[in-house]
């Protein structure tokens, strides 16, 4: 696998068409070959997250995210919902009978009745509701574990109340385990390797260009561009790979990204090396019960509708 620092590419000249965009990407898919081109693109900080956000993120009810999910402000997340682990440079607020992996909370955390997590590291208090679990919990402050809550041990800096965890110890220096985990992501780097990659896209020059408003539609393979783009609710958008092993889309937006509720994402006709890339310039929202797919650069906030599913790669 080639180093992110080898994929900083400059495209300058004339226009680009499809099949000059074709043979330029393929070429970075050859330098990356256990990955496809989202990958190829993503600097080390940015590997396993299904998105990362420079401000705060909500990803509301019944949702399903598939990978990791970073925001450099407050990260929350919705009732019945299921995500891998959730890193945030402020609080976590995690919705009742949600099941989340890891978190890591630069300020306080959360964990509603019902919900389940796996290791919490908050840089504050944390609080499990009511029925709610958790593995082991580290705390710059107090502990407070609702009636019928589990946990496994618990360690914090300011008092613990409530039973159910299999060994509890207070007034405890947790900083030494809590800023370990914190460097399992670097968020001003990753931000930064947000910046180069939308840069690098941008300066690909578009095969096609976007509406402002789509319904249903059927996409090539190729560089798209555009301002902001609105998919209507229920609109189904297909993404034809017209038989290719590893075709790939790039959408480069310079506003915001709004898929309608039931929007459909699909990709049909395409091999196993298939790439989606969303590159925006304002806030990526998907309506409620939409099935969304690609590789996310956003510089504003990313929220996800009730019962919405996110598929990265």
């Amino acid at each position: 696998r080639v180093k992110y620092q080898s994929v900083q590419i400059s495209i300058r000249g004339s226009y680009m068409n499809n099949k000059q965009s074709i043979i330029f990407l393929s070429s970075l898919l050859l330098l990356n070959s256990t990955g496809t081109l989202a990958n190829s693109l993503l600097g080390p900080d940015l590997l396993g997250y299904s998105a990362i956000a420079g401000a705060a993120m909500t990803i509301e009810a019944n949702a399903v995210v598939s990978d990791n999910l970073g925001a450099n402000a407050a990260a929350s997340i919705g009732a019945g919902t299921d995500t891998a682990d959730i890193y945030a440079g402020a609080a976590v607020a995690i919705g009742d009978s949600s099941n989340i992996a890891n978190i890591y909370a630069g300020d306080a955390a959360g964990i509603a009745a019902n919900a389940t997590a796996g290791n919490i590291y908050s840089g504050a208090a944390v609080v499990v509701g009511a029925g709610g679990g958790a593995a082991d919990i580290y705390s710059g402050a107090a502990v407070s574990l609702g009636a019928g809550a589990s946990a496994g041990d618990v360690y914090a800096v300011g008092a613990i109340t409530g039973v159910g965890a299999n060994s509890t110890t207070a007034s405890f220096d947790t900083s030494d385990s809590i800023n370990a985990y914190k460097e399992t992501l670097n968020i001003a780097n990753a931000l930064e390797q947000i910046e180069t990659a939308q840069a690098t896209l941008l300066e690909l020059e578009s095969d096609f260009a976007l509406p402002t408003t789509l319904g249903a539609y059927a996409f090539e393979p190729g560089v798209y561009g555009g301002s902001a783009l609105t998919i209507t609710a229920g609109a189904t958008i297909t993404l034809d790979g017209n038989g290719e092993e590893n075709p790939f889309w790039v959408f480069n937006l310079s506003g915001a990204l709004s898929a309608g509720a039931g929007s459909i994402f699909e990709i049909t006709n395409a091999g196993g090396g298939a790439s989606v890339i969303w590159n925006i310039g304002g806030a990526a929202t998907l309506g409620a019960q939409a099935s969304f797919i690609g590789t996310v650069f956003s510089y504003g906030a990313i929220t996800g509708g009730a019962g919405s599913v996110i598929s990265c790669g």
